[in-house]
Parts: C-alpha cells; sequence; structure tokens
C-alpha cells in the first residue's frame, strides 16, 4: 500500500502498525479515535454490516481487513467523501468484502431493503444543530453537529435495515446518553452492553460505547471502561491494541475544538 493515489490537500495516514492505510482531508473531515474505537469493537460483528455516515470509510476498511463480517457496506451522502472512501477500500484491498454507496440515511429504503441486514454500526453527529458554533468547514460540520441528520435518523435507519435479534453499535457523548436510550426504546432496541470511554485513567468520560439489540428484552450490563491512557499520560494496553504501537489516536470530536 503506498500514497501514490494520495491528492492535494490529503493526508496520508496509517493504523494497526501500518496494516491499514488511509487518505483523508489536511482541512476538513478527519477521522477520530472514536472511529476507530468503533471500528474495534465491530470486529466480532458477524454476517453483513452496514455503517451509517461512513466518512472517509475507516470502519468498513477495519471491520472487512480484521472481521470475519461480509458484506460490510458503507453508506455516505457526501460525494467528495464517497469517492474517498471508496479509494480507501480499494487501496486497502478489501474490495471483495467491503461497498461504499453515496446515499441519504433519512431515505434509506430507497437503497436498501427492510432486515436486509444483522448489524448496524454508526458515528453519528454528536451536536444539536443548537449547540455551539458550527464550522464554516461543512465536512466537518456535518460530521460534528446534526446538519444532515439527527440521532433520531440514524435509529429509525437502523431499525429498518436490522434483521430481528440484530445489533447496533454506536459510540456517542454522555452528555445525550438519556435522549440516546429513549430513542432507542421507541424504535424497539434495548441496550445491551455499554463500556465508558476515558482519554485518561484519573480524567471523566465524555462518550460511552452502546451496543443494542433489536427486539431484545436483555438487561444492559455495564462493561469495564476503556482508558486510553494512564494517570501519567502513558498509553494503556487496551489503546495500543485497538491504535498499534506507533500511532496516536486523534481526538476524539468532544476535545477537538474545530
Amino acid at each position: 500500500m503506498t500514497a501514490d493515489d494520495q491528492k492535494p490537500g490529503e493526508t496520508f495516514d496509517t493504523l494497526f502498525g501500518g496494516q491499514v492505510s488511509l487518505v483523508q482531508r489536511r482541512s476538513g473531515y478527519r477521522f477520530t479515535s472514536d472511529t476507530v474505537l468503533l471500528a474495534y469493537a465491530s470486529l466480532s460483528a458477524r454476517g453483513s454490516v452496514i455503517d451509517l455516515g461512513t466518512g472517509c470509510g475507516v470502519i468498513p476498511v477495519i471491520v472487512a481487513r480484521f472481521g470475519a463480517a461480509s458484506p460490510v457496506i458503507g453508506v455516505e451522502i457526501q460525494p467528495d467523501l464517497c469517492e474517498m472512501a471508496l479509494r480507501n477500500v480499494r487501496r486497502n484491498r478489501v474490495d471483495g468484502k467491503a461497498a461504499i454507496v453515496r446515499g441519504d440515511i433519512r431515505r434509506i429504503r430507497e437503497l436498501f431493503g427492510p432486515a436486509s441486514f444483522d448489524s448496524v454500526v454508526s458515528n453519528p453527529p454528536y451536536l444539536a444543530v443548537a449547540a455551539g458554533r458550527i464550522n464554516p468547514n461543512h465536512e466537518k460540520a456535518v460530521a460534528k453537529h446534526e446538519v444532515l441528520c439527527r440521532i433520531e435518523d440514524v435509529l429509525s435507519a437502523a431499525k429498518y435495515l436490522l434483521r430481528d435479534r440484530g445489533v447496533l453499535r454506536l459510540v456517542y457523548p454522555n452528555m445525550r446518553l438519556v435522549d440516546l436510550i429513549i430513542q432507542m426504546g421507541r424504535r424497539g432496541f434495548q441496550p445491551k452492553y455499554m463500556r465508558f470511554v476515558h482519554d485518561r485513567a484519573d480524567g471523566p468520560s465524555k462518550v460511552c460505547l452502546v451496543e443494542a439489540a433489536k427486539g431484545s428484552r436483555a438487561q444492559a450490563e455495564i462493561g469495564p471502561p476503556v482508558i486510553f491512557r494512564d494517570a501519567a499520560g502513558n498509553p494503556t494496553e487496551e489503546y495500543r491494541r485497538i491504535f498499534g504501537p506507533q500511532e496516536t489516536a486523534h481526538d476524539s470530536r468532544l476535545t477537538t475544538q474545530d
């Protein structure tokens, strides 16, 4: 894998000790540690998987590269990101298992049939449009704020796409977790496993990994926290396992100023 198809204004980045290589915007949408963490948590997925709002295709590439799921579909509404995601799928030689589809998840019924996937994955926008300054860069604004889709849209699409007992995996901010659980319940989802994510062992958690099942009545289990760095700032063993020994994770969207 080389950087030969890197275009002006793009960077060439690697994960998992160089086993995954990705191009992404130098200024614009860039994947975060939250995205990579969600991809890592989705490696156990079986059957068919769809990533709603795939950006530059990070999750389909990682899941197709290291997981057993097939096919792995990424849906992205922005044409430039869709094209970039296609390049990333090809450059990582996972186009036999992964594919990118351009489309609006609010109109998901025009793209796929009902109950056609075993797992849905999404790293949706974290903030309501009214919450804080919206970035003038459109790609960043769409990634961070609910400009083109709300959490309700993601959950409604997931309900339509998933087979009965199918699994939904999200990473979502703790400050909106109560609303997420309420909206899940309205659409027949029951959270079954949650892990709170900490940048440092001595710091607060800002986001949570949530796994839910469609039509399940299982009680939620709170798993051990995900901790990226110890109190001294050194990467934890789990961090190294997720990101590899050489990479430094991009900031969470809750700690990025733009």
